[in-house]
């Protein structure tokens, strides 16, 4: 029987394993029928890339836990967050201002919701240079890593900072609410303060404590339910369809049996898109998978990275021959507008068995933070990780850290920091699991 101190070791790899297979599910005995549906492919595919997964993390967490650290003190590190949160307010502030200034303020009909429609229609229809956007980009690392730091190291800061902390999380969703209107950034918020719940759960030393973080994790997962497919029917009332079909190619029973707890019509469809949502890239790499490897010369990895190179050196998405758009011309799939899991992107350069081994990678890479994180605590392997969750809870969808401006630039920050600083010393924890 496995300890508790085992438990917690691979507690990050066995949620990440649960959360895929549910998904998979999802996808296999779910709502949605796919036309040329390639679902043994893709069963076998995503069991070998689970095996994958699992050997690295646990190779990370076997080979790491007896290296040496090098510690910053306390006070040096305390300095350092109080800077972050300082300049996350800053710099979430200079982006509302500007937003207000280039676009006002106003709450369609006192509905939040349906102002996230109206703004994300606006910004998706919108070619003209968004300086607040732009801002936003490029100040997005000292934004979210303020949010983060700040909420894992709460109980600690003083009241004047506690309140900074507050003001910052309000206006990014004040901006992303009624300026963007993009889910996602909801999305990766959601993900960011479960994993800094995550690591409270496995730190906390009283019953209480545990119970109090416990009932945060439910609240957040039955939030989440309630949320995201109502700003999908939001959507979709704003613009006057309700999606049963996408692209001749995706079918939704709306008498699945998972629907029918729910009578009426639109909340149906709402339920049934936001398990699209989570199924129906899948599907994408089914048939991605039926197609033979084209390099794309390094643009076909990155809706973001393939955007600043096409600056430099531009070339058409027909020579770049990525999988998502070679998949959309045979199959009819949309490369854009559809999910296709990430490993048809990253394989359009290095091919599927080279996108395996570059998760891989990033795997073992995950699992060293997550040992520093058990033994110090240190801000760097705090964002690290919480980032590297973003990329897995997308792993379903696309190349989520890579796809836009701020992820990319936030992605690289975080990367360089993390390698510059990062801790090699194992925790107690996990010393066990060479005994076992």
């Amino acid at each position: 029987m496995l300890s508790k101190r085992l438990f917690i070791c691979f507690l990050p790899i066995n949620m990440y394993i649960t959360y895929i297979l549910v998904t998979l599910i999802l996808y296999i005995f779910g709502p949605w029928n796919y036309a040329n549906d390639k679902q043994i492919s893709v069963i076998s595919f995503i069991i070998v890339y689970l095996f994958v997964m699992y050997l690295s993390f646990y190779i990370g967490i076997k080979s790491n836990y007896l290296r040496k650290v090098k510690t910053s003190s306390d006070s040096e590190i305390d300095k350092r967050i109080i800077q972050i949160i300082f300049l996350g307010l800053l710099s979430i502030s200079l982006v509302l201002a500007v937003s207000i200034i280039e676009k006002g303020f106003n709450i369609n009909d006192n509905n939040i919701f349906s102002t996230m429609a109206i703004a994300y229609t606006n910004k998706e229809y919108s070619n003209s240079f968004n300086l607040s956007a732009w801002i936003y980009n490029y100040t997005y690392f000292f934004i979210m890593s303020s949010i983060c730091i700040g909420m894992f190291f709460i109980r600690k800061l003083k009241k004047i900072y506690k309140i900074y902390l507050t003001l910052t999380i309000l206006m990014y969703f004040i901006y992303n609410f009624i300026y963007i209107g993009n889910q996602k950034a909801i999305g990766d918020f959601f993900i960011y303060l479960l994993s800094i719940v995550l690591i409270k759960i496995v730190k906390t030393k009283t019953k209480r404590q545990f119970i109090s973080y416990l009932i945060s994790i439910l609240t957040l997962a039955i939030s989440s339910l309630y949320i995201f497919p109502t700003i999908l029917i939001s959507r979709m009332k704003y613009w006057g369809v309700y999606y049963s079909s996408v692209g001749g190619s995706a079918f939704l029973d709306i008498n699945n049996y998972m629907l029918n707890a729910f009578s009426n019509y639109e909340t149906k469809i709402g339920i049934g898109t936001f398990i699209f949502y989570l199924s129906s890239g899948y599907y994408g790499l089914g048939l991605s998978l039926n197609l033979p490897f084209k390099w794309s010369f390094g643009y076909g990895n990155s809706f973001e990275i393939k955007s600043i190179m096409n600056r430099i050196f531009p070339m058409d998405d027909t020579i770049i021959g990525s999988y998502p758009v070679r998949m959309q011309n045979y199959y009819g799939w949309d490369a854009y507008a559809n999910w296709h899991t990430i490993f048809p992107w990253l394989a359009s350069d290095f091919t599927f068995f080279g996108s395996v081994l570059i998760l891989a990678i990033v795997m073992y890479l995950y699992s060293i933070a997550w040992i520093n994180i058990l033994k110090n605590k240190h801000w760097i392997n705090i964002l690290f990780f919480t980032h590297l969750n973003v990329m897995w809870i997308y792993t379903i969808a696309n190349n989520q850290i890579l796809l836009t401006r701020y992820s990319l630039i936030y992605s690289i920050i975080i990367l360089v920091i993390w390698l510059k600083k990062r801790n090699w010393q194992g925790d107690e924890l996990c010393s066990e699991s060479t005994s076992t």
